[in-house]
């Protein structure tokens, strides 16, 4: 797969429901919260597939997401992208308290040692709380614009679609 060395590439994440397909949700909290204006609703204790497609194609040795290492379940490529899928399973993440957030760290890292860093705000409800939880809009993905320079990389901008 081509190295993503010298120039601009985009990761995207697309996260859904392993039991039912549905997607994340998100809100615009303004001004309210330190890190984000917005914030990406999960629900704790609970299954979730991440699609990971880098473009161009440059294969992760692993993804964390806070401090759990994902588990790659399937992958696929073609020419322009390629795309890892992984399980992410909540049960460590405890549901956030009444109006608090949490910082959620995603690190994807490299095979040729490079490593991706964000961290999106997050809000994790109990199962039983679906009415707050789905208060919001569908998260369809997540991209990153990133830039790769004598081996560290860049975030230039992140998108919630």
């Amino acid at each position: 797969m081509a190295s993503t060395d010298g120039g601009a590439f985009r990761v995207n994440f697309i996260v859904r429901s392993k039991d039912d397909g549905t997607t994340l949700y998100m809100k615009n909290d303004g001004e309210r919260f330190k890190a984000d204006n917005r914030t990406v609703k999960v629900l704790s204790q609970h299954k979730y597939e991440v699609d990971v497609s880098i473009r161009p194609p440059s294969p992760p040795e692993r993804v964390t997401f806070g401090d759990l290492n994902l588990v790659k379940e399937k992958e696929s490529a073609d020419g322009a992208s390629a795309t890892f899928s992984y399980l992410w399973d909540t049960m460590s993440f405890p549901p956030t308290g009444s109006g608090n957030r949490s910082n959620l760290p995603i690190v994807v890292y490299l095979e040729d040692g490079r490593v991706i860093r964000t961290i999106i705000q997050c809000k994790f409800y109990k199962p039983s709380d679906m009415s707050h939880y789905r208060w919001g809009n569908e998260l369809k993905g997540l991209e990153l614009e990133c830039s790769a320079k004598d081996g560290s990389v860049s975030v230039l901008k992140t998108t919630y679609r």
